[in-house]
Order: C-alpha cells, then sequence, then structure tokens
C-alpha cells in the first residue's frame, strides 16, 4: 500500500483503502461491494 498512487484517482480516500486493507470486513462477517451508486446489472 506504501507505493499506491492515491493522487492518481483523487477520489479514492486513502483512510477508506487502508481500512479494506487490514481485512476487518472479513472477521466481522460483513459483505463488501463494488461499483457505483445505483449500478445495476438486467
Amino acid at each position: 500500500m506504501d507505493s499506491f498512487d492515491f493522487a492518481f484517482q483523487p477520489s479514492i480516500e486513502k483512510v477508506h483503502i487502508n481500512e479494506l486493507a487490514t481485512l476487518g470486513f472479513v472477521q466481522r462477517k460483513e459483505n463488501l461491494i463494488f461499483g457505483s451508486a445505483g449500478q445495476t446489472t438486467a
């Protein structure tokens, strides 16, 4: 994570990526969904 270029995509918040990198959501048995808000599939 030290070499990740957060300036490449300014809308990505470093604190959120670092939290995901800890994999704490796995231990808490939480779901993780990637995609834009309102995105659906047909």
